[in-house]
């Protein structure tokens, strides 16, 4: 199971830390006043600017005045609630152990920044913030997880299906078997060239001449592909096969290439990409039943808006972005 589609998901609900020294008289506290009723229990503005915090830091001041903007903020923080009911509903816990884990290392990270730039410690209400969202996010991650791992098949019809019809996809490289000399001065180049017209074996001039660590073997790269390799390895894709370049200069230094055979492009079978055609798929799936779980609880909530969210302890006072 990978879960690094389910945390990207996450990444949203904790986007960057913002301006963390901002102090308590700066940061007026936000009045109690109900915003939502999200399953009849009453949300209060207070709790979605805990929760918006962070985002909201890195947001211009502007953006925050789009009802829009705002609106997608409040469901956000909407979706993140259902999702910790359910979990509590599951009797999913993150536990007290790696709670206190992710508070230490929050605490330890702090301590350690502001040491480094020489700033006066994070406030703690802000601090505190960080901890709440870090072990809900954790916890959220969970429930997802256990979300996306249940009832995921990849069958093999499935896969088949999905490799005949990207087949182009899984085309197999043209590759030649390629010998090469290396020198870093033109004139040791020439003189390599030189000797190769006499009929010296390649072999014995790449001992002598190449500064590469194919020179052990004759100069030998083995079987190639031109998209693997610098852009100058493609003037050996132009030689005939046993045919020898002239001097070919490059940032690398100077070139002599010697391409002995070519094997043609064959698509990989389906035994071969099967393993990443099954990862592929499994992935797709798990953030599917994510999406599809999410928008069942959301549509199956009653959510009820009784005032408009407010920023203003955040724009007030210490100004979101500053």
């Amino acid at each position: 199971m990978k879960k690094t589609a389910i945390f990207l998901l996450l990444a949203a609900l904790l986007f960057g830390c913002g301006d963390r020294k901002k102090s308590t008289d700066s940061a007026p506290k936000a009045e109690k006043r109900t915003i939502l009723k999200i399953n009849g229990t009453d949300v209060d503005n207070s709790e979605f600017i805990d929760y918006s915090y962070f985002t909201i830091q890195e947001m211009d001041p502007i953006a925050l005045e789009n009802p829009e903007v705002k609106d997608r903020l409040v469901r956000n923080y909407v979706i993140h609630r259902l999702l910790l009911d359910e979990a509590k509903k599951r009797g999913l816990d993150v536990g007290d152990k790696r709670s206190e884990k992710i508070a230490g290392y929050i605490d330890k990270m702090e301590e350690g920044r502001a040491s480094e730039n020489g700033e006066d410690a994070t406030d703690e209400i802000i601090k505190n913030r960080l901890k709440k969202q870090m072990i809900e996010n954790v916890l959220v991650q969970k429930l997802l997880t256990e979300v996306a791992d249940t009832n995921v098949r990849v069958s093999d019809e499935e896969l088949k299906a999905y490799y005949n019809k990207n087949k182009e996809g899984f085309a197999g490289k043209r590759t030649a078997n390629v010998f090469m000399i290396l020198t870093a001065e033109k004139e040791k180049a020439e003189a390599a060239a030189a000797e190769l017209k006499k009929g010296v074996p390649f072999a014995e001039v790449a001992e002598k001449y190449s500064i590469s660590d194919e020179k052990r073997n004759g100069g030998n790269l083995g079987f190639i592909s031109a998209d693997d390799y610098p852009e100058v390895f493609s003037e050996a894709f132009k030689l005939k096969a046993g045919e020898t370049s002239g001097i070919i200069q490059s940032e690398y230094g100077f070139h002599i290439f010697r391409t002995m055979a070519y094997r043609s492009a064959e698509n990989r079978k389906f035994d071969q990409v099967k393993s990443d055609i099954y990862a592929k798929l499994y992935s797709q799936k798990q953030e599917e039943s994510v999406r599809n779980f999410i928008d069942e609880i959301y549509s199956k909530a009653e959510i009820i808006n009784v005032a408009p969210a407010s920023f203003e302890p955040l724009t007030a006072g210490s100004g979101a972005g500053n």
